[in-house]
């Protein structure tokens, strides 16, 4: 995921909050999530952030439709809006999808699979594979 970073206020609302307070604004980027890294670091690094930069669930809502690229993002696409346009509905969706149990089982019947088709490439017409010491001359 790497380091969060931070991003100092720019507008005058937070220039004149600064002003008032005496203390710097900053602000947490989020980082994008593709589907591939770990869930559970970007749900952590997501919840920092909310929490941090005072978000409302419309705020997280937006945020996390904007942080979301690849795979992630085609689920805005394949889900009904009643879902996509409710934070805590969105929220059990990716979880279900991306958390480390169900990627655990993705990579594993990957890896099946795999191998699968690993064997299938080294197959002879005669059905041995080329392993078997029968195909070899």
């Amino acid at each position: 995921m790497g380091c969060c970073y931070w991003l100092t206020a720019a507008s005058a609302d937070e220039n004149s909050v600064r002003a008032d307070t005496g203390h710097r604004h900053f602000r947490i980027k989020l980082q994008k999530f593709e589907g591939t890294g770990s869930w559970e670091t970007w749900w952590a690094h997501f919840k920092n952030c909310a929490s941090y930069n005072r978000w409302t669930e419309r705020d997280k809502l937006a945020f996390m439709k904007g942080a979301l690229t690849g795979n992630a993002a085609q689920v805005l696409w394949d889900t009904a809006r009643v879902i996509t346009g409710s934070w805590k509905k969105q929220v059990d969706l990716l979880k279900t999808r991306y958390s480390g149990e169900r990627q655990a089982k993705n990579i594993a019947l990957n890896y099946k699979l795999g191998a699968v088709d690993i064997m299938r490439a080294f197959r002879t017409p005669s059905g041995y594979t080329q392993t078997d010491g029968a195909c070899i001359s």
